[in-house]
């Protein structure tokens, strides 16, 4: 049998990334919106097309890290249910 895990500590942790990686996302896709509007304001200027390109490529890095957030959640999430279970059958 693993180790035992504290489930309310372990939800506090997911439920704080899950918060955490929303408002990254949310910031993100502000960020590429306003990216956006830049270029289309701008028109064909090379140097604003240059550091939008830029920007996207950090924020597809971001949300990247983000992904890597949900895949922790998921890994929690499974360990705890794996607590749960070994738990319950300790019971019997």
């Amino acid at each position: 049998m693993g180790p035992v895990v504290d489930a309310n500590s372990y939800q506090e942790v997911m439920n704080a990334l899950g918060a955490y990686a929303n408002k990254v996302f949310e910031h993100t896709s502000n960020m590429l919106s306003a990216a956006n509007a830049c270029v289309s304001t701008m028109g064909d200027d090379p140097a604003a097309a240059k550091s939008v390109a830029a920007l996207q490529k950090c924020i597809s890095q971001i949300q990247s890290g983000v992904e890597s957030i949900n895949q922790i959640r998921s890994a929690m999430s499974k360990e705890l249910e794996d607590s749960q279970r070994a738990a319950a059958l300790a019971d019997f």
